[in-house]
């Protein structure tokens, strides 16, 4: 973004500060959530500017899709950086070995395992990608704290500590131990600008797959860009991501880390909406 559209966003920002809490109505602003006006704007307010502003263009669309998310599970958005870690304990519950359930997904390692919903959906765009004539093979899947410790402490006695900062997470802090992330075979700039990486690019999103690092955002993610790293969100948080996230995912599963118990707390699962050409329906829900 230039620096005069920088500015021009800031000012509009600002003076949307100042309009009064009634011009977006009374008590909830959206039927999905009891949640103030005055707090969603609070909680919009911490994204970054052109988040911001796709956000406030259309609240009610916002609040719909991020109720999507949360029904999907916010597990799938779980927020993994070099700030925000996981236990060593953490193993997800539901893994399952990709060579025995899904024997159709060409992998590196026979014990090889994902989170059975990224397994699933891994199989589909395995499949997807095969009859486009491109042939998609695991290198990693899965790996606990004590796996990634390992290859953390390979990567510092081959490359140094500094290199290794932008090359491997710390143990704690690797997507691969939520057990929804892969890598693709071959890992490393071998990957980049083949048919495997131009396919992914274009396709993996439809499945719910979601590039980590992509190039340019660096200073943001922490890590280089990697082309073969993809991490299953779900196709209800891809969607979310796309239309208000820039495509971004780190901007997503940072705004879920700080504000997901607050979203989960104000959320009112008796109620859906459903929008006609006409009117928006609110009906209730009985489980």
């Amino acid at each position: 973004m230039s620096r005069t559209a920088a500015h021009t966003l800031r000012l509009w920002l600002f003076l949307l500060v100042l309009v009064p809490v009634s011009l977006f109505g009374r008590g909830s602003i959206h039927p999905q959530f009891a949640m103030t006006p005055q707090e969603f704007r609070d909680m919009v307010f911490g994204l970054p500017l052109e988040v911001q502003a796709r956000v406030l263009r259309d609240p009610s669309v916002f609040l719909e899709m991020t109720a999507a998310v949360i029904e999907s599970g916010l597990e799938l958005t779980r927020h993994v950086d070099r700030t925000h870690g996981l236990s060593h304990l953490h193993t997800p519950e539901d893994l399952v070995n990709l060579l025995e359930q899904h024997p159709g997904i060409p992998v590196y390692a026979a014990d090889d395992r994902l989170a059975a919903p990224a397994a699933m959906a891994l199989q589909e765009l395995v499949d997807a990608a095969l009859q486009d004539g491109v042939r998609l093979a695991i290198s990693s899947a899965f790996r606990d704290f004590a796996m990634q410790e390992e290859l953390y402490a390979e990567h510092i006695v081959r490359f140094g500590f500094r290199a290794t900062q932008q090359l491997v997470a710390p143990p704690g802090h690797s997507e691969h131990q939520l057990g929804t992330t892969v890598d693709f075979f071959p890992v490393g700039r071998r990957f980049d600008n083949t048919p495997q990486d131009q396919w992914l690019t274009e396709h993996a999103s439809t499945f719910g797959f979601s590039m980590s690092y992509p190039p340019g955002l660096e200073d943001i993610t922490g890590y280089m860009h990697e082309s073969w790293h993809y991490r299953y969100i779900g196709r209800e948080a891809i969607a979310l991501r796309d239309r208000f996230f820039g495509g971004v995912q780190f901007h997503l599963t940072e705004f879920l880390f700080f504000h997901g118990d607050f979203l989960r707390e104000t959320f009112r699962a008796d109620s859906t909406v459903h929008h006609t050409d006409s009117q928006t329906v609110i009906t209730s829900r009985r489980y």
